[in-house]
């Protein structure tokens, strides 16, 4: 069963009791205004004791907001060249797969482990019943015949999913 909901001031009251120094009730409360508590809660794994679950004596809920702060900022730094790389590798398994076949995915052949095939052809049905708006997908289903070409499929499979394809592509 789900813990129940706790209010701001239970929430700092709980993060007391797991050894975490609030500070100003003031501030606190500001934090937890603007970081999910679950979220915030999260970072106090970084001030365990070594090899238990117990919050080290000195730690304060400002270092957890730092840890987050710290990771925001990172997310932000790293986001759009990780959005560069994303769109490049999709581009590159796009237009190295067309050149063989429009439907290259199709054909257990064209896979290192021919049993990967059936899983990876799977997974493509069920994003398309989960996803059957997706612009892409409703636009080729209903203007032509034939199954949806690679170099359109790698725009809505998930990044996990054209990884796993890749890595087992004979190219």
């Amino acid at each position: 069963m789900s813990k129940i909901f706790l209010s701001k001031m239970h929430q700092l009251k709980h993060l007391e009791k797991l050894n975490i120094y609030v500070g100003s009730k003031s501030k606190a409360k500001k934090i937890l205004f603007n970081i999910n508590y679950q979220r915030l809660l999260a970072y106090r794994v970084q001030f365990f004791i070594s090899g238990s679950n117990i919050v080290k004596s000195n730690t304060k809920l400002k270092h957890l907001y730092k840890l987050h702060e710290f990771d925001r900022e990172l997310r932000n730094l790293t986001s759009s060249l990780i959005n560069i790389i994303e769109l490049n590798f999709r581009r590159h398994i796009a237009y190295y797969t067309s050149q063989e076949d429009l439907h290259y995915y199709l054909k257990y052949e064209n896979f290192r482990i021919y049993e990967n095939h059936a899983g990876f052809l799977n997974d493509i049905d069920k994003l398309f019943n989960r996803n059957k708006v997706h612009n892409i997908v409703s636009h080729h289903r209903n203007n032509y015949q034939d199954p949806l070409p690679i170099y359109k499929l790698v725009e809505v499979l998930t990044f996990g999913q054209l990884s796993k394809f890749f890595s087992n592509i004979m190219l």
